[in-house]
């Protein structure tokens, strides 16, 4: 055990269970390091390697001046792992489990710490998040002092209330402005709560020994919700709306990625279907059922959609869908989705069909695309042509700057140097009601002449930015 000296019994303990990520959790304790350190013995991080068979140990040797961290040298289940740092090698009274993938934003640490101070007898401290791809997470950490910018980021948080306030029973965060409620519980890193919790669940918790994301055990997809809820039913909570923290998208480990839709729809079923056994308010049950038949419906049809990317869908047809085949709001959301998907997809067979000629017609040109998510993507993965000859690629969504887009080399940037790319062709893989806008943006950034091609059709550029269609 590597220890922090000088900390005794820290009101906080900021939980790290990894497993060969060593790059995903340097950056995560580079981001967590000044605030930490600033607050001094109040709070503590501690690290369980999992293990790692990777540079883990390297990197938790070179962060051992300030943090606490012990590895074993066998690969046992997140949930065995998870209990291990906050049983075992925590020392606070109460534990916030981070991810090594997650961004803690900046001046949160010391906002919980606050929050804990001030209501020591409250166990349980929800923390109010969003979420972020994993490739902006490091720009953020370095560039930005871990303070992501407000603007790209609205929408994106689980609560729509930002204010911290104290609610008088768990159960009524389900019933907070959100986008979607079934999702309040799903991540470790949503609460701090006291330390006792989770040492009495060591008593009944039965977690398998699976740490591929297959299992299809509660204990092993969602043991964090099922070591709170039921002890916090009815009891009092404090409400930090102020976001603490970013869920990385896109680090998840190799071998447990293709399982995550199986997981959620999986997970929170059987979490709910437990939950109604417990003494957890019925009210909020039913309006966590609700929302999860719309989520479930979205996530199987990506399912049904993309089979070779997502495993467990035979667990998922055999467990979870004659339990909710009869309900409204599960086959309202999977057409809701199999509409956009077809719509995405045939607008993106235009865009093709549009640009393979012009591609043949003329192979030195320089092509980019404007829009990367959705029929951009979408596009590229119709058309290796395509994937082959575009030299840039740009988005206004700022989230998804410095990623790399996939079939592609090209790293994702802003559309401000559309400019300097002078380009032959530029693709704009956007909704047809968005096109114009687009268009407009980009003419004056494109040299004269250039080609622009979407779902709308072909048109050049003239000298001042004027278009005239093909």
């Amino acid at each position: 055990m590597a220890n922090r000296i000088g900390v005794a019994e820290p009101i906080l303990s900021i939980c790290i269970p990894t497993l060969n990520r060593a790059e995903l959790l340097d950056d995560a304790l580079q981001g967590l390091r000044p605030e930490v350190v600033s607050l001094g013995d109040t709070v503590e991080v501690v690290v369980s390697d999992n293990g790692s068979s990777d540079a883990t140990r390297d990197v938790l040797q070179r962060h051992s001046d300030w943090i606490r961290w012990d590895g074993i040298d066998r690969t046992i289940s997140f949930t065995e792992n998870m209990l291990r740092v906050t049983c075992d090698l925590a020392r606070g009274q109460f534990v916030w489990l981070v991810g090594d993938d997650d961004l803690v934003i900046r001046g949160s640490i010391e906002r919980v710490v606050k929050s804990l101070n001030k209501l020591p007898d409250v166990a349980y401290h929800y923390l109010n998040f969003g979420w972020l791809q994993i490739s902006q997470r490091k720009r953020i950490i370095q560039e930005l002092d871990s303070t992501p910018p407000d603007s790209p980021l609205r929408g994106v948080w689980q609560c729509d209330e930002f204010g911290t306030r104290l609610l008088s029973r768990i159960e009524d965060l389900a019933f907070l402005p959100g986008k979607n409620p079934s999702a309040l519980f799903s991540g470790m890193f949503c609460f701090a709560a006291h330390r006792e919790l989770f040492i009495s669940a060591r008593q009944w918790l039965r977690p398998s020994e699976y740490f591929d994301g297959s299992s299809d055990v509660l204990d092993d997809c969602f043991p964090h919700p099922m070591i709170t809820l039921p002890p916090m039913a009815g009891k009092p909570i404090v409400y930090i709306g102020q976001p603490c923290l970013l869920q990385g998208i896109g680090g998840q480990a190799t071998n447990t990625v293709d399982y995550e839709l199986k997981n959620m729809i999986l997970g929170n079923y059987q979490l709910l279907t437990w939950l109604e056994g417990t003494e957890f308010a019925k009210d909020a049950t039913e309006r966590l059922w609700e929302s999860y038949y719309e989520m479930a419906g979205r996530l199987f049809y990506r399912m049904l959609n993309a089979p070779d990317q997502n495993k467990g869908r035979e667990i998922v047809l055999d467990t979870v869908i004659p339990g909710i085949a009869s309900q409204y709001g599960f086959w309202r959301a999977l057409m809701s989705e199999a509409e956009l998907t077809f719509e995405r997809d045939e607008e993106a067979r235009i865009i093709v069909r549009l640009v393979e000629p012009l591609l043949e017609w003329a192979p030195s040109s320089r092509v980019g695309l404007w829009g990367v998510q959705g029929r951009g993507s979408r596009a590229v993965q119709l058309s290796p042509l395509l994937a082959s000859r575009l030299v840039w690629a740009g988005d206004l969504d700022p989230r998804i700057e410095g990623e790399i887009l996939q079939g592609t080399p090209l790293v994702v940037t802003s559309p401000e140097t559309l400019r300097d790319a002078n380009l032959d062709i530029l693709i704009i893989g956007t909704r047809s009601d968005v096109v114009p806008n687009v268009v407009f943006q980009a003419s004056p950034l494109l040299r004269a002449g250039a080609i622009v091609a979407s779902v709308k059709g072909l048109e050049t550029t003239g000298n001042s930015g004027e278009r005239t269609a093909l």
